[in-house]
Order: structure tokens, then sequence, then C-alpha cells
């Protein structure tokens, strides 16, 4: 990545020692997603970056999964583009999957393909702004990642199995 660019990863990584590690010699943004004040809080340092010119890499679908397909993306990185009239570039990867498979720790070597597509500004300032660049960025994304789009994700799949007491 040039130099200026953050990324931006979920707090929940920071319980990994490896991961933590890259993340704060990286210089992350974090973002709590369990804790809405300490979110909003975390936007703000993101929007602070942007005005001091550094470049912020987000992954929209705000999580990783084994199983193929390209998820919903959450809203946050549209609204703070959005709000702050920034163009928004989307990159699609193409073959990660195959990289790290399921139930296994250890990287496959495979090819990954990373199409770099124009960048998308937004058209206004309005909540239906930030759902339409969202879904200009997500078909762009859609269109080179080699993955079905997903347009939802059931919620046995996402909540974790419980038994009912009756």
């Amino acid at each position: 990545m040039p130099p200026g660019t953050r990324m931006v990863g979920k707090k929940e990584l920071l319980a990994a020692p490896i991961i933590r590690t890259f993340m704060r010699k990286l210089n992350f943004l974090v973002v709590d997603r369990q804790d809405l004040p300490k979110g909003l809080e975390d936007t703000h340092h993101i929007e602070a970056a942007l005005k001091q010119g550094d470049s912020i890499l987000i992954f929209p679908e705000g999580t990783f999964s084994y199983a193929t397909g390209l998820r919903p993306f959450r809203l946050g990185a549209f609204k703070i583009a959005v709000e702050s009239q920034i163009p928004v570039c989307p990159v699609a990867l193409n073959g990660t999957r195959f990289v790290l498979r399921e139930s296994e720790y250890l990287m496959w070597p495979n090819k990954i393909t990373v199409t770099i597509c124009p960048p998308i500004m937004p058209q206004g300032r309005e909540w239906e702004d930030i759902i339409a660049l969202r879904q200009a960025v997500r078909g762009e994304i859609a269109a080179y990642c080699g993955e079905p789009s997903l347009d939802f994700i059931a919620a046995q799949t996402v909540a974790p199995k419980y038994k009912v007491k009756h």
C-alpha cells in the first residue's frame, strides 16, 4: 500500500496476539462494532485521518468467512464518504478464499487477482446517497471478485446455535 494508507479492523482482532502486534505496528484504526458510542467515536478517528490526508482501507463486508459469496456491505465507510464528500475506490480481490481454506490454519499458494476500479464520488449528502454509493461500490466489486453476490445472510449462519428450554 502507498504511504499514508491506514487500514480499519474490528476490535475483536486485537484479541489475537500476532494480529494485534501487526495492527499496532501498521497503525490500524480499530472499530468497536458492539458498543455504539465507542463505534461512533471510532468513526471520528477515521474522519480525522481522512482530513489529515490519509487514505483509508476498509473491508466493507466486516468479516472474513470461508464460505463463497460476496456478503452485504456495512454502511459505515459509505456514510463517512458521503458526509466527507470523499470518493471511494473499489478494490476487488479474487482467489483469496483458496489461500486460507476452511478448517485449516496454514495458507496455500494460489493466484490472487486484485482489480482496482475507478473511484466513485458520492452524489449528495442524504441517506439515499449513502445507500446508492454502497450499491455502486458493491456492484463494481461483484463484477470482479469471482464470487456470487449474496443479498442476505440467514440468521442461523451468523447467530450461535443454542437449545431453547421449554
